[in-house]
């Protein structure tokens, strides 16, 4: 069996998507049978022009988690392993993908149309904390919302990752550090433990429980095992169901069987809001051609991460979604009725797009997530 570090040294062992229809990657049990042992061909990239950009992200996201699940299990937690394998992330991503595309498969349609399962992100790749020793001098700069510190040592980390200061909690002197890059977290963290004023630093994983997703190597396929957690989840979900897929390097995809008990019900299910933040990009000065018209001009369309409050339907904030770098945002809400409220300062340059209105009464129905974009358009002075 390679191992990881071995799978993500080598192209050569990056899956091939090569498929002619979205729906056509799916195996019969007599192509299974007969199917050759082959090692796994030159990687071309995911086809999946057609997949909306919500849904691609989601399933990067999800293959960054279970690359660094995959390191962190071989033990690469050292200084010379904190920037994540980019091919590694790359060969998951392209097996997920692949599975979502087998649409005439049944179990496909439970995992991706029915249940919409994505990776519990337990290790998280962009966040730490820091508990930190009061008394110390240095740790004044971060109680004070500064992002440096004057620790050389400190500073240093923090200008090598890109980490900001996300927010400083002073009942428990603990900062939480972000950065927009996907890295190891737990061999970043490591580099800050030592530290003298440094109590101890750990990722910002979720430690709750639900969906999730396993990925494991098995030497020229990959199995991916989807499943659903449900009942009592506060220390672990009572019920789980778990369907198992084995990728090859064609792009055949193999169902390998469903466990558990039971299905969930509808309101065994989480729900809430996700969605995406951009910003159209506008010249303010309006320029006309030779014959008068205006010319046109095509937006340039950015990420925004403003914050966005969330209002239940008697008007009370009860918690604030705030965008990834990348303005995507996923946020669990109960079933209801909510209103959303960008912070921002809109000014004659920065406006929201979008009437209040469009905003209010958003509906989120148990066991599903409503999708909604957040728009805002920018002029360029």
């Amino acid at each position: 069996m390679l191992s990881v570090r071995q799978l993500s040294a080598s192209a050569a062992l990056l899956i091939t998507v090569g498929i002619t229809a979205a729906s056509s990657n799916a195996l019969s049990p007599t192509q299974i049978e007969s199917r050759p042992s082959q090692p796994i061909a030159q990687n071309q990239q995911a086809q999946d022009s057609q997949i909306p950009d919500l849904v691609k992200h989601q399933y990067r996201e999800d293959a960054t988690e279970l690359a660094l699940r995959l390191l962190v299990q071989e033990g690469a937690t050292s200084e010379d392993s904190v920037e994540l394998p980019a091919d590694l992330i790359q060969t998951i991503y392209t097996a997920l993908i692949q599975v979502y595309q087998a649409t005439n498969e049944p179990a496909r349609n439970a995992v991706v149309d029915t249940y919409n399962i994505h990776t519990v992100p337990r290790l998280n790749t962009r966040e730490l904390l820091v508990g930190v020793d009061s008394t110390q001098a240095w740790t004044q700069a971060w109680r004070n919302g500064k992002r440096l510190t004057g620790n050389a040592e400190i500073d240093a980390l923090i200008e090598q990752f890109d980490l900001d200061l996300k927010q400083y909690l002073s009942v428990s002197n603990l900062a939480v550090l972000r950065t927009g890059r996907r890295l190891n977290t737990p061999a970043v963290a490591r580099l800050f433990n030592g530290i003298q004023g440094v109590r101890y630093a750990n990722v910002n994983g979720v430690l709750t429980d639900g969906g999730d997703i396993q990925a494991e190597f098995k030497g020229n396929y990959w199995q991916l095992k989807y499943s659903i957690g449900f009942g009592d989840c506060m220390a672990g979900c009572s019920d789980r169901t778990t369907w198992t897929f084995n990728v090859y390097p064609d792009g055949g995809v193999q169902f390998a069987g469903q466990s558990g008990s039971r299905l969930p019900s509808p309101r065994e299910l989480p729900s809430g809001i996700q969605g995406r933040s951009t910003s159209s990009r506008f010249p303010g000065i309006i320029r006309r051609n030779p014959d008068g018209t205006e010319q046109r001009v095509e937006p340039t369309i950015s990420p925004v991460r403003i914050p966005i409050n969330v209002l239940d339907q008697a008007g009370r904030n009860i918690t604030r979604l705030e965008p990834d770098e990348e303005g995507y945002f996923r946020i669990g809400l109960p079933p209801g009725s909510y209103t959303l409220v960008p912070q921002i300062q809109p000014n004659n340059y920065f406006v929201l797009s979008h009437r209040r209105d469009e905003l209010q009464s958003i509906t989120v129905t148990q066991g599903q997530f409503t999708t909604l974009p957040i728009k805002y358009t920018e002029l360029i002075p």
